[in-house]
């Protein structure tokens, strides 16, 4: 049962960072366009992808260091930020597709906050 929390603990310490890289690339205009192939592109929203890029990144090294301590939780967060980081190159190589829903949900988010104001 231990082994597998541990190996589901894994996954989340990859799936944050992968959608906090993810979420990076997307703040940039270059990648926006390959992915959602639109110019629409707020300040608001690249502060919101920002920010939540980085909360994802920071929640994966919470996660890495709750599952195996300080010392060998950060060896492991580094290695799995740079597979997470070619994941993320692969994916808007490849298949930018598969992160337009991601894209367009965060869109979506940063257009409420801007009708709210």
């Amino acid at each position: 049962m231990k082994s597998i929390f541990e190996a589901i603990m894994l996954l989340i310490v990859l799936g944050s960072t992968y959608f906090g890289f993810a979420l990076l690339a997307l703040s940039q205009s270059h990648h926006w366009r390959k992915v959602t192939r639109t110019d629409s592109f707020s300040h608001l929203a690249v502060s919101i992808f920002r920010t939540f890029g980085y909360c994802f990144l920071c929640f994966g090294l919470a996660t890495a260091v709750v599952r195996d301590g300080v010392s060998f939780g950060a060896v492991l967060w580094l290695t799995i930020i740079s597979v997470s980081a070619v994941l993320v190159a692969v994916t808007l190589t490849w298949r930018p597709s598969l992160l337009r829903g991601l894209a367009h949900l965060l869109a979506f988010t940063s257009e409420i906050n801007q009708e709210s104001r």
